[in-house]
């Protein structure tokens, strides 16, 4: 059997569907719990069905240390998993989640799940149909929805800031879709090489040639860990600083933005573009065909940047050997209604982004990009600044933009608020059987 026969769908491959709801439950009933999971183990959208015939629904399941717990589990088989088991909200300090972004600001139900769905849908009534039926069942099924999260089609692609997003996603040996060149590692010869599959599903070797730390048993078969955050985002707020940062720069709103973030407004990266948008990324085969090496002093791409910071490739020397154990696949989707256009006045309504990462190591993976690359400039040779766009509250809200002569942002505010969160497994095919079953 292939490494990835059981594996989950939307991981190595993508599903593009516009709408989807994410819902968070606990349980109520282990047994009946268990009853409605082998109900619909036919159901769930594996990496293989989904690559063999895609269809305008999925569903997929994942599981807090909690839930899996209530559903019987031995601790026995997850208590090494030191970052699974004492969950998003017990690391908040070091994850940067202080100050508004504290846990004891969440919602109780995204602190405190056992269980998250999450369907998509081609059509928007097709996921409200299926949405409705889903949270029906819930009830004879000894589960409660705590928490439940829609998501909306985004114009054009882009997040809430204006950027698009949703490529350079890390290239996976095995994996037939998906990313394009630029995407892997650097090898000593400057070509481009997939990453390991053991970096992003367990049961497989990693770059390091070991198998990451996994749930005992047919948990750990086909499955992945995967992080969710609630990220709201104050889109007034960035909007009025970029243009009052640009005023006294005497510089575009555009392009402030830009060296902001690391990329161009359609995704073009201002390290093969740096005076201009190049061609949109989304259609643009040679996107992420760059390397940071070849601008170390940050010219074309700041060095603080927020992409350059979240994946700084071979900047950081050593043929982008650094930076290879430390990728993460990312699946956000965003949430709420665009604010109006141009306007920097707060309408009241939140919106932001439903991020989604997956990878084989909480700790070695996302943890350390989000504390150690956005959350703290040392490791980065940047001292105290941290990331512009994720800066977290007391931060010294400073970045800057190199060039001839070099420019200085100061008072950064803090443009993004984590609502919510947690660590779950992906099971694999087996392990979702062995969980119906009661046999972990």
């Amino acid at each position: 059997m292939s490494a990835m026969d059981g594996l989950q769908g939307n991981v190595l491959a993508e599903y593009g569907s516009p709408h989807a709801v994410y819902v968070f439950a606990t349980v109520a009933d282990g047994a009946a719990a268990r009853g409605w999971l082998a109900a619909r183990l036919d159901r769930i959208t594996t990496h293989r069905g989904w690559q063999a015939a895609p269809s305008g629904v999925t569903l997929n399941l994942a599981f807090s240390h909690a839930g899996l717990l209530a559903l019987g589990v031995p601790e026995i088989r997850v208590a090494h998993l030191e970052a699974f088991c004492a969950g998003m909200a017990t690391r908040a300090e070091q994850l940067g989640d202080v100050g508004p972004s504290d846990p004891a600001l969440w919602a109780k139900g995204l602190r405190e799940n056992d269980l998250l769905i999450v369907l998509t849908a081609s059509e928007q009534g097709t996921r409200e149909q299926a949405g409705l039926e889903l949270l029906d069942s819930l009830g004879d099924g000894g589960l409660l929805a705590v928490h439940q999260q829609y998501t909306h089609p985004r114009e054009e692609g882009r997040e809430h800031f204006g950027f698009q997003d949703g490529f350079s996603q890390p290239a996976v040996a095995g994996a037939a879709t998906g990313p394009r060149v630029g995407e892997g590692t650097l090898t000593r010869w400057r070509r481009w090489r997939p990453l390991a599959l053991g970096e992003f599903v367990l049961g497989n070797r990693d770059e390091g040639g070991r198998l990451p730390p996994a749930p005992l048993g047919p948990l750990g078969d086909g499955a992945t860990f995967m992080v969710v955050r609630k990220l709201a985002q104050d889109v007034a707020g960035f909007r009025r600083y970029t243009e009052a940062a640009a005023t006294r720069l005497d510089r575009d709103p555009a392009w402030l933005a830009a060296k902001m973030v690391g990329r161009w407004q359609n995704g073009s990266s201002l390290a093969r573009y740096p005076d201009g948008p190049g061609p949109a990324a989304a259609v643009d085969r040679k996107a992420s065909h760059f390397s940071y090496a070849a601008d170390p002093g940050g010219i074309a791409c700041p060095r603080g940047a927020h992409v350059r910071r979240a994946n700084p490739r071979d900047g950081l020397g050593w043929q982008g050997r650094l930076t290879q154990r430390h990728r993460i696949i990312r699946r956000g989707m965003g949430y709420g209604a665009p604010l109006a256009a141009g306007s920097t006045v707060d309408d009241g309504h939140e919106r932001g982004l439903i991020f989604v990462a997956y990878q084989a190591a909480l700790e070695r993976q996302f943890e350390f990009v989000q504390s150690q690359w956005l959350g703290d400039g040392n490791a980065l040779g940047l001292g105290a600044d941290r990331d512009p766009i994720l800066a977290p509250e007391g931060s010294s809200g400073e970045m800057v933009i190199q060039g001839r002569p070099p420019v200085f942002l100061t008072g950064l505010p803090r443009f993004v608020t984590t609502r919510g969160g947690g660590y779950y497994l992906l099971p694999g095919i087996a392990g979702l059987r062995a969980l119906a079953a009661g046999a972990c």
